[in-house]
């Protein structure tokens, strides 16, 4: 089925004190915003393709929308962008938790992990970036092709998978505890502790003070 363009604004009923879904889409300040409230209920969002700034202010409000550009998007709530395509140039804010988890991001796309288990497997492709920012942000998610991981906390980057080319930097003590490099990647293991139980192989190498023990230096 062919999804449709989000290209102007159309409101629903907001402000709405029944007990049905509470929906608007309507430019604010320049910006098209999408909430929903009423949580169970169907947000208009949900699977359509944007390269318009949304603001994603519901449970589910933006789940399984295409974001080709634009933002950076505010996930702010739990679900907000669950399964949601990420590519092309777009920048995204996971703000709550699992606000983006299921998602794919692609192309030279930038996603921000600012909540615990925000970005919790989460595909990371192409030349995107991911910066994952608060302890567990980041936890399971796949790093591959030529992508670019920032584990900034520690745990951000915990159990996750770098495969391919991907440049993965993991900066406090157990960022990336549990996960496993393998191909081409190019990991930096900053201090003692960060990369505990991690495991590498292929021509996968470290670089740093808390490269484990059998991992090829970079």
């Amino acid at each position: 089925m062919q999804q449709r363009q989000l290209e102007a604004p159309r409101c629903g009923k907001c402000g709405d004190k029944t007990k049905t879904s509470e929906v608007c889409v309507k430019k604010v300040d320049g910006r098209y915003k999408c909430t929903c409230k009423e949580s169970k209920q169907q947000p208009s969002c949900v699977g359509q393709t944007t390269s318009k700034g949304l603001t994603c202010a519901g449970y589910q409000a933006c789940a399984r929308v295409t974001f080709t550009g634009g933002g950076p998007v505010p996930c702010t709530s739990p679900y907000a962008c669950r399964d949601s395509t990420i590519k092309g140039t777009a920048t995204v804010r996971c703000t709550n938790n699992k606000a983006c988890t299921g998602s794919k991001v692609s192309g030279s796309a930038v996603v921000y992990c600012d909540h615990d288990a925000s970005c919790m497997a989460v595909t990371f492709s192409g030349k995107s970036t991911a910066r994952c920012n608060i302890a567990g942000a980041c936890s399971g998610s796949i790093f591959k092709d030529t992508a670019s991981a920032f584990c900034n906390a520690s745990g951000a980057c915990k159990g996750s998978t770098f495969k391919d080319s991907v440049k993965a930097t993991c900066y406090l003590k157990g960022a990336c505890n549990n996960a496993l490099f393998k191909d081409n990647v190019v990991a930096k293991c900053s201090q003692k502790g960060t990369c505990n139980g991690s495991k590498f192989s292929g021509k996968a190498c470290c670089s740093g003070a808390g490269c484990p023990g059998g991992a090829a230096k970079c």
